[in-house]
């Protein structure tokens, strides 16, 4: 087995064994299922051929450039098609789908993950990347802090979840704060084209929605009143 290769497994057994955020340790045995010999063959040669390959050429990096390229000059062709297919479709759930390929071909990706959650999902503050959950409530949307920290995610079980547990209230009683509506949006973004495709549907329940998802808060680690972006 070369040395690249056995670092390689040396690392995935480290990250393996972490300790867990309650402090307890993680075995082997609890992190992932124990493979079979035949399954653990199977993974190393798999391994092997990868670091085998030949390294990346001019030629490939050109192929990827092309690919990419050809990705960009069709996202304009993917946001005519999501908002037709938004105009056409009868459920709300549907069409809150196909805007947020709209927004998201129009590079708006923020809003398209959230228009994508919808009621509830998560989100980081753009100024310190702190860890946030949100859930909609007719309070309004309320927010939640991650205990973990900034590029982590919230690792506990579900009962344990503040915002889990309001969901099962009714009632954002344990929320660490809430989101502020945005009244008006810039002309010419992805949002205002997204709200101007549910004025013209009369959707007012998305529409609510979506001025949530650019609104402001107030982030309880850097102390900043900042925009979902």
């Amino acid at each position: 087995m070369s040395e690249q290769l056995s670092e390689m497994l040396k690392s995935v057994r480290e990250r393996r064994e972490a300790i867990a955020p309650d402090g307890l340790k993680v075995g082997p045995q609890d992190a992932v299922p124990r493979l079979s010999p035949e399954s653990r063959q199977a993974e190393l040669d798999r391994y092997t051929e990868l670091l085998s390959r030949p390294a990346v050429t001019e030629a490939d990096l050109q192929v990827l450039t092309q690919i990419r390229d050809a990705f960009f000059q069709a996202q304009d062709m993917i946001a005519v098609l999501c908002a037709q297919a938004y105009q056409k479709a009868d459920d709300p759930e549907d069409r809150r789908y196909f805007l947020s390929g709209v927004v998201a071909a129009m590079g708006d990706r923020t809003l398209a993950q959230l228009l994508e959650h919808g009621d509830e999902g998560g989100f980081s503050c753009s100024i310190c990347d702190w860890q946030y959950e949100y859930a909609m409530f007719e309070q309004g949307m309320a927010c939640y802090v991650s205990p973990v920290g900034p590029g982590e995610m919230y690792a506990r079980t579900p009962g344990d979840y503040p915002a889990f547990l309001d969901y099962e209230d009714g009632a954002p009683n344990r929320a660490d704060g809430f989101l502020h509506l945005c009244e008006e949006f810039r002309a010419d973004t992805p949002a205002s084209h997204a709200m101007e495709l549910f004025e013209a549907g009369s959707e007012q329940e998305n529409g609510h929605r979506l001025r949530f998802f650019k609104g402001t808060y107030l982030c309880g680690q850097c102390n900043t009143l900042t925009q979902l972006e």
